[in-house]
């Protein structure tokens, strides 16, 4: 097992969107169009063997294809496939995973044995899990937008970070009106190899965040 660190998954240099699409409606359309929308500043890529072209960026047929290193992958596909992709993202030495899929520890027996088998690849490769079965992980000050829905307009971030084992607590929070400075906001998910103690550590020792607030 090589050790986990939260850098690569919460602070990732590059992103790439496994299963981006340009259905308005897919979680691989929104995170991309989020990401694009915010202006995140490291490479981006989409991946997609159907697609060239996805919103003015080169699509990818697969992470192998990929021109450069990439810290964190979002996994809009479903939970049988993502035990595909992780395997070849360990090889390639990705650092991060945001698993939004459902089906695993949430879905009785089987998906408990789903996710066991894909927190023992993730463990084996040193790669951190945001998920599964959750919305992912927004940080605000990096405009890392791994989070499925739409984000209103920001210009400067905040100090505030929220950690959630809800995520319609999270979208309530990330679209309040009142304009609640967020650093981060996490969705946690079924935990499989982090852990709300593990985001608590982080943030507590991240100069940008004052405040944490919990929903557990």
């Amino acid at each position: 097992m090589k050790p986990l660190t939260l850098d690569r998954l919460l602070k990732p240099a590059s992103v790439a969107v496994v299963g981006a699409s340009s259905r308005p409606d897919s979680y691989g359309a929104m995170v991309l169009n989020m990401l694009l929308a915010h202006g995140y500043e490291g490479p981006l890529y989409p991946i997609n063997p159907k697609r060239d072209e996805l919103f003015g960026l080169r699509c990818y047929p697969d992470l192998s294809s990929v021109p450069g290193p990439v810290d964190l992958i979002y996994v809009a596909l479903p939970g049988e496939s993502v035990l595909e992709i992780l395997p070849e993202a360990g090889r390639l030495g990705v650092g991060g995973a945001a698993i939004p899929g459902n089906g695993f520890a949430d879905g009785g027996a089987d998906g408990v044995l789903l996710q066991k088998r894909l927190t023992d690849v993730a463990n084996e490769f040193g790669i951190a899990i945001c998920g599964p079965n959750n919305m992912g992980f927004i940080n605000y000050h990096d405009r890392v937008l791994a989070w499925p829905t739409y984000i209103p307009p920001y210009e400067q971030a905040g100090s505030v970070a929220l950690i959630s084992h809800s995520g319609s607590v999270g979208i309530a929070m990330t679209q309040d009106g009142r304009d609640l400075k967020l650093a981060y906001c996490i969705s946690a998910g079924n935990e499989a190899n982090v852990g709300v103690a593990d985001y608590l550590d982080f943030c507590v020792n991240d100069d940008n965040v004052n405040v944490i607030l919990m929903f557990l």
